[in-house]
C-alpha cells in the first residue's frame, strides 16, 4: 500500500473472476487509477458511479492507455481532481460504513417486495422493484455526496473530507 501511494497513475487490471480485489487501495492512493475495460458484463455495486463521474478512468489497449495517460501530463489539474474523487469515493462509499449503507437500502428494497400482499388468482402478486445497486438512481454519486435509494428513503452518506 505504501508503495502506491508513489505514484501519480495506477492501473487496475481483472483479477480472479471479473472485479479486482485491490481497486479500494488503487482509489485510495492519491494516484489516477485507470482501468481496463472489461470483456463482461458483471458489474459491482459501486462500477457505474465511478465511470460516469470519472472517478476511474477506462482504457481499450495499449494505446489508449498511452494517449490518456499523455493527456493528463499535459492538464495535470484535471489529474489531481481524478485522483481527489477516488480517494473521497473510496473513503466515503467503499468504507464499512458506505458499504453498511449500501446493504441497508438493499434490504429496505427486499423487503418492499416481501411485504407485497397476494394478488387473488394466482396467491401473488408480481411488481418490479429495482434491485441494480449500480444504477444511478439507487447509487447516486454527485459532486460532494454518495447516495443510495429510491428517491422516497435515500441514505447520504458526506464525501466531503476533514
Amino acid at each position: 500500500r505504501r508503495r502506491l501511494s508513489r505514484h501519480k497513475y495506477v492501473l487496475d487490471m481483472p483479477g480472479f473472476g471479473p472485479w479486482s480485489h485491490r481497486l479500494r487501495f488503487l482509489l485510495l492512493s492519491g494516484a489516477v487509477v485507470f482501468q481496463q475495460k472489461r470483456a463482461f458484463d458483471f458489474e459491482q455495486f459501486y462500477d457505474r458511479p465511478l465511470k460516469e463521474y470519472g472517478v476511474i478512468v477506462p482504457f481499450t489497449d495499449a494505446n489508449d492507455l498511452l494517449s490518456k495517460v499523455r493527456w493528463l501530463q499535459k492538464h495535470d489539474e484535471v489529474a489531481k481532481r481524478i485522483a481527489s474523487a477516488a480517494h473521497a469515493f473510496a473513503w466515503s462509499c467503499l468504507s464499512q460504513e458506505g458499504i453498511r449503507m449500501f446493504i441497508v437500502s438493499l434490504m429496505k428494497k427486499l423487503q418492499s417486495i416481501g411485504s407485497m400482499k397476494a394478488g387473488p388468482a394466482t396467491g401473488a402478486s408480481h411488481r418490479r422493484v429495482a434491485l441494480d445497486p449500480s444504477n444511478p438512481r439507487d447509487f447516486a454519486r454527485r459532486k460532494e455526496i454518495c447516495q443510495w435509494g429510491d428517491g422516497n428513503d435515500v441514505l447520504t452518506l458526506s464525501l466531503s473530507a476533514s
